[in-house]
């Protein structure tokens, strides 16, 4: 099962209320949180508490979960190889990707926010990081949706494959990807881009939940 989640972030709780309803075993994780800045360290747990939703939802017990990492370095459940996901934070949004499917699923997803580069930020950017077919597609339609549209599918490219933003430059979501699949969500304040296996099916649109389906 491929799912999407959502969760609008603008104004969340102190870190304290947040981490007084996580339940998943996060290792180290909280003493991380505890050295960041307060909005940094409340969408980060924020994020953490939408996996610890969709984990219930999918029939899981958060208790009995750990956060560990598989063997790329990517986060992951210990024990659980059936179980993918990834999040991604953009200003007021946290997004989450699931997938639970047999043979070792994988999903990336990016998210980012609208209305905050100009036209000589994007061109400058697309002329560093995207591909000759990429700027070329940007040039036909020089929009910050088609812009983040090209951007968030890198992102969510290199987070699947686990190459991290290092490999962003050569990824190219004008070509062709074997066994890949990319899907843009444009939602209205936000670009969201799902990177799935070929043959799952992504959702219409992500699921938006609330603080209180949280837990909180």
């Amino acid at each position: 099962m491929l799912a999407l989640y959502a969760l609008p972030a603008g104004e969340l709780p102190d870190r304290q209320t947040l981490l007084r309803v996580l339940r998943l075993d996060v290792g180290g994780k909280r003493a991380a949180w505890e050295r960041m800045p307060e909005e940094q360290a409340a969408r980060s747990i924020a994020g953490v508490l939408l996996l610890q939703a969709a984990a219930r939802a999918q029939g899981l017990r958060p208790q009995e979960l750990r956060l560990g990492a598989d063997a790329g370095g990517r986060p992951a459940f210990d024990g659980l190889p059936d179980v993918d996901f990834n999040l991604s934070h953009t200003a007021g949004l946290v997004v989450l990707a699931w997938e639970q499917a047999a043979g070792g699923p994988r999903v990336g997803v990016d998210a980012e926010c609208m209305g905050t580069r100009s036209p000589s930020v994007m061109h400058r950017i697309a002329a560093r990081w995207f591909t000759p077919a990429e700027r070329e597609a940007f040039a036909q339609e020089p929009t910050e949706a088609c812009f983040l549209r090209i951007w968030t599918g890198k992102e969510a490219l290199v987070k699947w494959t686990g190459q991290g933003l290092a490999a962003a430059r050569a990824a190219d979501t004008c070509a062709a990807l074997p066994g890949v699949r990319l899907r843009t969500y444009l939602l209205p304040e936000a670009v969201v881009t799902l990177c799935h296996r070929e043959g799952s099916l992504p959702p219409a649109a992500p699921r938006f939940l609330t603080p209180a389906d949280l837990g909180l």
